[in-house]
């Protein structure tokens, strides 16, 4: 009783507190801008402009709350007889959970800003409040398209992944470990807001990336509305909101699936293994996410500093949208003799696992009588030049690797009467013991199960088997994810009677939660199908200097801290820059086109941030203004960039 009068006077004033913030905030702002009109116009017509923001805002309010009173509701509920849990120990895993996603955030800003005052506010969950602030000053000028600035999407993208996920796990795990009819609805709640509120985060987070034309389609989504003015807050919309796009919807489900996916995964792991166990298979993956971070870093794709290493205990739960994509793999249907042939790599580029050429014993007609001629009237003209026939062969045979087995692989088979390489739809029936043996094969080899599973839509879209690719990261997420799942179902079906841990396949809420994990994991292996290659010119990281000026996001280059060891040469494009001062360092290109440098001006200039530029030119950029760029050259260099992947 007094759990339950204590959890809805803190649910009150929790809701109140923040809603008087928001207020506060959003008057504030409007009180800015300093316009003419009635106020109370301005700021609907304000709130109204930045809905989405505030949408995001009350999303986060709404998780949080319900997060609060699932803990008062453990705590209020005694422990009962064939319950295989402890609601107190619940409550205070929660309590943990929510302390630590708010430490942890505030570590990833401090690395990001180096800024103590930030990471105060982050801890006491008010550094949002000031994002929003930021987002009304961003759009002054600018009052007709408000959005949230890329902090503001980072901190919702922190919170999805260190508070909102490990909550969804424990509530799955007391849902798991509970019966059904006692199951309160507001868990229900908590969990279905929490899992939507992780997908829709983590999707606007990817937006970031997303600031091409080409992308248009992808941000399409609920609700559709029509063209429309209304009266009371004088809002002319011009543009008509479609419905989601069938690019949106797949992106969405690859989110989605991929949350859900993961959820199952470690809820299952827990309640089937017991929570030692949990704890060891968490070190294990952090340590391999770890070791793949390094291992790229060997192989020059990405640096080993902090922030990738921060990318590594995110990708525990779901795979940043900028590492997706990072290194592709070129992966090819053989035999077990041919898998551990040479293999070459490089940035954004493709790591032959096998060689494309392969020497193929491939059955020849034979020979006609006018073939026989034309050989004959061959080996009188060598005579007659004084060439001898085998060095003639010996000159004009092409350098290939050597194959190790003779048997021809199935899918390389060369068609005599087409002279092309089959696709893989056009196999013939007797072909399906080598497509059998080929992927028994490939179960055991250096592609691997991980690498079949993300190349099958790919097959079944009836593309060149032979151009499969794969994407090393999130292959190695998928490859632990197998053992962790084939893990937990084997300790599943060898339970034994005595054991506390809950027997899966006698539970009706843990069977339906495995049966959903592994579909919704195999939704998420066809992730090339789902996921769009999001990216910024040149690739450029969305939180760099760059990648700011592309953005307009002016607050985020004031508050860049200019490292104490800026002052040193890089080599650019085959170019050597020097950073000597700031001047130089804000003016440091990122590529070289034409020996016309691409710096964070440019960037600017291509969007029409001249806002952004004016600043830079301010702390000393000028290599623009040296080489003549205007924002019409500038948009020229960054569609050659786009048109140069191929889009």
């Amino acid at each position: 009783k007094y759990y339950n009068t204590i959890s809805i006077i803190c649910a009150v004033c929790y809701g109140t507190v923040q809603l008087v913030i928001a207020v506060a905030v959003s008057i504030h702002s409007v009180r800015a801008l300093r316009r003419k009109d009635h106020f109370c116009k301005v700021w609907l017509q304000t709130t109204w402009k930045m809905r989405t923001v505030y949408n995001a805002l009350a999303a986060h309010t709404f998780d949080t709350l319900t997060d609060i009173l699932v803990i008062f509701n453990w705590l209020a509920t005694p422990n009962q007889e064939g319950d295989s849990v402890n609601h107190p120990q619940m409550a205070l895993i929660a309590i943990i959970i929510l302390i630590q996603s708010r430490l942890v955030s505030a570590f990833a800003i401090f690395l990001k800003e180096k800024d103590i005052r930030r990471c105060l506010l982050q801890c006491f969950d008010l550094l949002i409040y000031e994002e929003i602030y930021e987002s009304h000053k961003k759009h002054r000028k600018h009052i007709e398209s408000m959005a949230s600035t890329l902090s503001f999407k980072y901190i919702r993208s922190l919170e999805a992944v260190f508070e909102s996920l490990p909550q969804s796990v424990l509530q799955i795990v007391f849902i798991i470990r509970t019966r059904l009819y006692d199951v309160d609805a507001i868990n229900w709640v908590s969990l279905v807001w929490s899992i939507w509120s992780m997908a829709n985060s983590i999707v606007n987070n990817d937006n970031t990336y997303m600031q091409h034309d080409r992308y248009r389609a992808y941000k399409k989504r609920l609700p559709p509305t029509a063209k429309f003015y209304d009266t009371l807050l004088a809002v002319s919309v011009n543009k008509k909101r479609l419905p989601p796009t069938a690019k949106f919807l797949r992106h969405a489900a690859c989110r989605l699936s991929e949350v859900l996916y993961r959820i199952g995964v470690l809820s299952l792991f827990w309640v089937i293994c017991g929570g030692e166990a949990f704890a060891v298979m968490l070190v294990l993956d952090l340590c391999l996410m770890i070791a793949t971070v390094a291992y790229l870093a060997s192989k020059g794709e990405m640096k080993f500093n902090r922030k990738n290493v921060l990318s590594a205990v995110v990708s525990m739960i779901v795979i940043p949208s900028q590492q997706v994509y990072l290194t592709q793999v070129e992966w090819h249907l053989f035999f077990g003799s041919d898998c551990c042939a040479s293999a070459q790599s490089r940035r954004k580029s493709v790591v032959q696992l096998v060689p494309k050429q392969l020497t193929m014993s491939v059955a020849e007609p034979p020979p006609t009588k006018t073939d026989q001629n034309q050989d004959e009237r061959d080996e009188v003209q060598l005579e007659v030049d004084g060439i001898d026939e085998d060095e003639q062969e010996d000159e004009q045979k092409p350098i290939t690797p050597q194959s190790p087995g003779t048997a021809p692989a199935a899918f390389l088979k060369q068609d005599s009467k087409i002279g092309k390489r089959r696709k893989c739809c056009d196999c013939d029936p007797e072909e399906t013991s080598y497509v059998l043996l080929t992927v028994a094969t490939n179960l055991f080899c250096c592609g691997g199960l991980a690498a079949l599973l993300t190349s099958i839509s790919s097959i079944l879209l009836c593309r060149d088997c032979q151009n499969v690719k794969v994407c090393y990261i999130p292959t190695v997420r998928i490859g632990i994810s197998i053992l962790e799942i084939l893990f937990t179902l084997l300790a599943a079906i060898f339970w034994k009677e005595g054991q506390e841990h809950v027997p899966l396949l006698r539970n009706e809420a843990g069977l339906g939660i495995a049966v959903t994990t592994c579909i919704c994991f195999l939704i998420y292996t066809q992730y090339r199908a789902l996921f769009p290659e999001v990216k910024l010119p040149l690739d450029i990281d969305v939180r760099s200097k760059w990648g700011y000026a592309y953005s307009n996001e002016l607050q985020e280059l004031k508050k860049m801290q200019i490292p104490s060891d800026y002052k040193r040469s890089k080599e650019i494009s085959g170019m050597t820059y020097k950073i000597e001062d700031e001047a130089t360092f804000w003016d440091e290109p990122v590529h070289y086109e034409e020996k016309v440098p691409m710096t964070a001006a440019v960037y600017a200039l291509a969007k029409g941030n001249q806002e952004v530029v004016e600043w830079l030119e301010q702390r000393g950029a000028k290599q623009h203004k040296i080489h003549e760029i205007d924002s019409l050259r500038a948009m020229q260099y960054m569609e050659k960039f786009f048109s140069q992947d191929g889009s």
